[in-house]
């Protein structure tokens, strides 16, 4: 994803310019969600799809991968983020164009909320072996992380950076994840990921 996007920035980058887009300041419409008006929006938005089918496959497998109660909220949590990664798609439209607010901009908050959710959740239900401890301690610096850069946003000047961090972390956690899954599927050893 971070590839398709910095790609797709660079490539539409004389389009940007023309709006006025800043990477640090805000905009009328932020990034990435501004790279979907662009003429290679199709990209971005076939990168979403993409990205946020693999969360909801991900999520399904942390779903049958453990019984316990948090994590399964946390997994449900993850395929919700996941929806909604992939109905961000669906391009914005400028608000000078109409009177309310675009279906993109009606879902983008939901993104935020369920990963914080399924954040929270999953550093609640880990248990207490080592590799998922630290898991747990890297999911809630995260979390810090991502809530930070969140408050961030509201500073006009640094807005698209901080933004640029609220992802960062998103990301972070999710291949942090993906990596401490895929070694629990590979060893042959009992977990201790759910406490509960």
């Amino acid at each position: 994803m971070v590839g398709s996007l910095s790609l797709m920035t660079w490539r539409q980058r004389e389009f940007l310019s023309g709006l006025g887009w800043s990477p640090t300041h805000r905009n009328p419409i932020q990034w990435p969600s501004i790279l979907l008006l662009g003429p290679d929006g199709w990209i971005v938005g076939l990168t979403f799809v993409t990205c946020g089918l693999l969360v909801i496959l991900f999520s399904a497998f942390v779903f049958r991968s453990d019984r316990g109660r948090l994590i399964r909220a946390a997994s449900i949590m993850l395929g919700a983020t996941g929806v909604v990664l992939t109905l961000l798609a669906i391009p914005p439209v400028p608000r000078a164009a109409v009177q309310w607010a675009s279906l993109h901009d009606l879902i983008y908050p939901l993104l935020p909320l369920a990963w914080i959710a399924s954040a929270v959740l999953l550093s609640l239900g880990i248990g207490s072996n080592e590799t998922w401890r630290t898991v747990r301690n890297v999911s809630v610096a995260l979390l810090v992380m991502f809530l930070f850069s969140l408050l961030l946003t509201g500073v006009p000047q640094i807005a698209q950076l901080a933004r640029n961090f609220a992802f960062g972390a998103q990301l972070a956690w999710l291949s942090l994840l993906s990596i401490a899954f895929a070694a629990r599927a590979s060893s042959d050893t009992p977990s201790g990921l759910s406490r509960r």
